[in-house]
């Protein structure tokens, strides 16, 4: 845990934390955080700050949803058999699509198995879908902090199996009021067209109830609601 902008932080030099298995996926996005022991059914956890100035928080992605400080211990955080413990830390994005195996395609390469066969889609009575619809889990600044950041994120849409694939570059900046988010979405590559097209839905965490500014639809998502806004240059 502790490295890049956490090395100073001492606390990730404990024996507690370097014996652990606690990691990040995505350095400074997601901490992992694991119960390995027969009957280990909760555990305390470590939130690494990047320096004593560090205001950013983190954001327990299960129920009960808290919000902690970094650079705290976290006691008794649930670490049950069905998931691991999860913490996003402020200024993360999260790319997700449907909950299904899915083509980038709807024709081409990469609706081929690696013999060549046609893959059937659910319609055709196989058992996968079209990549049609994209979604953001953003992790802003909480309502109530008092210095608000603005954040960026960058991610790639490709067909997933081309050598050399055509891309489109996703970059998307977000920052947060007491009352909304706001949220822009630009593509600045777009070689590559998506099945979902450009319309991206962002979701905020749980507990929150802003709204994203600008957003032309809604749907459910997770508890919460879902925002629809549209890439640029897509």
């Amino acid at each position: 845990l502790g490295w890049g902008e956490f090395a100073s932080d001492p606390e990730v030099y404990k024996k507690e934390v370097l014996e652990g298995f606690d990691y990040w996926i995505g350095h400074g996005q997601l901490l992992s955080a694991g119960a390995y022991h027969e009957g280990e059914h909760s555990r305390r956890v470590y939130l690494p700050a990047a320096g004593k100035d560090d205001t950013k928080v983190y954001y327990d992605t299960n129920a009960p949803f808290h919000i902690h400080s970094a650079g705290k211990w976290v006691e008794n955080v649930s670490t049950p058999l069905s998931h691991f413990a999860l913490f996003a830390r402020e200024g993360t994005a999260v790319p997700v699509g449907l909950p299904k195996v899915t083509l980038t395609q709807a024709d081409g390469i990469a609706t081929l198995t690696g013999s060549g066969t046609k893959i059937l889609t659910e319609q055709e009575g196989g058992q996968v879908v079209h990549d049609e619809w994209r979604g953001v889990e953003l992790f802003p600044s909480p309502a109530d902090a008092d210095k608000a950041g603005t954040y960026e994120y960058t991610w790639i849409e490709e067909d997933g199996v081309s050598a050399k694939p055509a891309v489109a570059e996703i970059k998307l900046e977000f920052s947060s009021s007491k009352d909304e988010v706001t949220v822009k979405a630009t593509a600045h590559k777009n070689d590559f067209k998506p099945l979902w097209g450009n319309t991206l839905w962002i979701s905020l965490p749980r507990p929150d109830t802003r709204k994203v500014q600008g957003a032309t639809k809604t749907m459910p998502y997770k508890g919460q609601t879902a925002y629809a806004i549209t890439v640029a240059g897509l």
